[in-house]
């Protein structure tokens, strides 16, 4: 149980300090609003969803600016992620079934 407690902790000791870097006036504010308002213009027709903060924050911490808007833009552009962002609830549902009956023949074999 103490484990649990401690993993939380550093989680949430990690997690902590990471948004520092991202808050206006931190190092990384600039890059990243600059990276999602950049894909905000390259699909307007997706714009900014919720949780895109996060995928970009990891790819600014580990890669230049440039790469990190290349990778960022090519993984949200797939189909399964698209789904998601776009909010398309069918495409969401399929996503989730194609997913489902993927860990059930990995959890069979």
């Amino acid at each position: 149980m103490c484990n649990q407690y401690l993993c939380l902790y550093s989680w949430l000791v990690t997690w902590l300090q990471m948004c520092v870097l991202f808050l206006q006036g931190g190092p990384y504010y600039d890059m990243l609003h600059c990276l999602l308002g950049a894909y905000v213009c390259y699909r307007p027709d997706v714009g900014y969803v919720q949780g895109m903060s996060f995928i970009a924050a990891v790819l600014i911490l580990n890669l230049e600016a440039a790469d990190a808007f290349i990778c960022f833009s090519n993984l949200l552009n797939r189909p399964c992620h698209m789904a998601f962002f776009s909010l398309n609830q069918n495409l969401v549902s399929i996503c989730l079934i194609i997913l489902i009956q993927y860990r059930s023949q990995m959890h069979h074999s």
